[in-house]
């Protein structure tokens, strides 16, 4: 690949800016519409574990399909952009729909379009990912790519928090009548982002691929052979259950455990808010010292923050401790929603040195199969433990046993998978150094590359005959 000019901070900009769709719309579908099911439309903690698991199950398998896809209209077009458009039209249909449930058949109507958002938000998040990663090369700057992105997209969820604060409702509390309102605002915001996106944002650039790429158990093998991945994976997938555990039980915890329904919106959108400057902090600490620390770090704090309200008791008097252990997290977490991309990024460069092949797309891809299958077992599990112990989301009261239950599913196990999360990565190998020694290589086979096609166009050129 030949060198690339720095992008401006318009094209970062208009790159990013569908991070914030994505994340105003993902938030609610892993936090808030499994609980609404519960709670407004009476479907059981198992049947809400089975539609989540199986859903996220379908999303994951998409993951790897919609990834080479979009590797292989790359290759061909040289761009990632219409994936985005389509992508935009399902989401917006599928969550319109998710929020206005029949009377009868909840569970069908929850099922079918969950499996529609999922498929919806994949083609918006897996060639996105890819295409941030191909913008530019370098190391710092493919953090402010990614920095960017995840600003965006922590704005989307402090938008999302706001939604039940307008004029427009009885209560505070989060409704289907909410969710509706909310998916009218994601098309109106879609509308400005996506458009500027495949508008000011450039594509960028991949290497030629030699031949098309298949998957099947030898293209994984391979990528699992790469040994930065390999530890990478094992632990975003250790900390990602933790997420889809914690995440997922969000609104049930505050409403229905702490008896907190009336104060979700407060409690979450301040907590999001200081967020925000939380990642500032992390994306300024990550151009000084190597990404993969702060990502460990991340994780430590995170876990502290993480286990404490445990030890909370339900009733109005939890609102303020919540509150700031909400924000601790989110403010200690900052780091591990930048640096797994821009990570995964170094190691497709590390890829492209050992294969030769440009296979972000299905990177991403896999990455983006442990994201989904890392919320689905973590949302299953979750609720599947509330099952078990007897965790009911309509009755004023739990049982100590199922009070145990979700401190366990909430905060307990979570936060010890994200102390192993931080142990995994703290000695991961592809340093600063060494993806710059690999840049300057790729730099290296690129000239000669260029070179012998100048050589090869240039022996036509002289065997080619005379024409009269």
């Amino acid at each position: 690949m030949s060198s690339q000019k720095p992008i401006t901070i318009l094209a970062v900009i208009a790159l990013a800016a569908p991070s914030l769709i994505s994340q105003f719309i993902s938030a609610p579908f892993i936090g808030v519409v499994p609980g609404l099911y519960a709670k407004y439309a009476g479907l059981s903690m198992a049947s809400i574990s089975a539609v989540v698991l199986f859903s996220r199950i379908f999303d994951a398998i998409t993951d790897p399909v919609i990834g080479l896809l979009s590797d292989r209209y790359k290759r061909e077009w040289g761009t990632r952009k219409p994936w985005l458009v389509f992508g935009f039209v399902v989401t917006a249909l599928a969550a319109w729909f998710v929020s206005s449930p029949p009377e009868s058949s909840g569970l069908i109507h929850f099922a079918v379009w969950s499996l529609v958002f999922y498929f919806g938000w994949t083609m918006i998040e897996v060639p996105h990912n890819a295409w941030a990663a191909e913008i530019t090369e370098n190391y710092n700057r493919r953090t402010t790519v990614f920095f960017a992105k995840t600003m965006f997209a922590a704005v989307g969820a402090f938008v999302f928090a706001l939604v039940p604060l307008l004029p427009l409702f009885e209560t505070t509390e989060f409704t289907f009548e909410t969710m509706r309102v909310a998916a009218v605002i994601f098309v109106l915001l879609g509308l400005v982002c996506v458009i500027s996106a495949v508008r000011f944002a450039p594509s960028g650039e991949s290497l030629p691929r030699q031949g098309g790429m298949k998957l099947g158990p030898e293209f994984l093998v391979s990528m699992f052979e790469n040994g930065p991945f390999a530890r990478f994976i094992f632990a975003f997938v250790i900390s990602g259950l933790a997420a889809g555990m914690n995440g997922t039980l969000q609104f049930v915890f505050l409403d229905s455990y702490l008896g907190l329904g009336e104060h979700v919106s407060v409690a979450l959108g301040s907590g999001v808010f200081l967020g925000i400057f939380g990642i500032a902090g992390w994306y300024l600490l990550m151009l000084r010292m190597q990404k993969h620390r702060a990502w460990a770090i991340s994780l430590a704090l995170g876990a502290g923050w993480i286990l404490a309200p445990a030890l909370l008791a339900p009733g109005e008097q939890a609102l303020i401790p919540y509150m700031v252990m909400f924000a601790g997290m989110v403010l200690s977490i900052g780091a591990g929603l930048i640096a797994p991309y821009t990570l995964l990024g170094d190691i497709i460069d590390f890829d492209r040195w050992k294969t030769g092949e440009d296979r972000a797309g299905a990177y991403f891809a896999v990455f983006l199969f442990a994201v989904k299958l890392n919320t689905a077992l973590g949302g299953a599990a979750a609720f599947f433990l509330l099952d078990l112990t007897g965790y009911d989301a309509s009755a004023g009261s739990q049982s100590a046993f199922a009070s145990l239950g979700i401190r366990l599913a909430f905060a307990i196990v979570p936060g010890i998978l994200f102390l192993v999360g931080c142990a995994v990565m703290w000695t991961y190998p592809l340093t600063r150094a060494r993806h710059q020694e690999i840049l300057a290589e790729l730099e290296v086979r690129s000239a000669e590359l260029e070179k012998d096609g100048r050589k090869e166009k240039a022996v036509a050129g002289s065997a080619a005959p005379a024409t009269s």
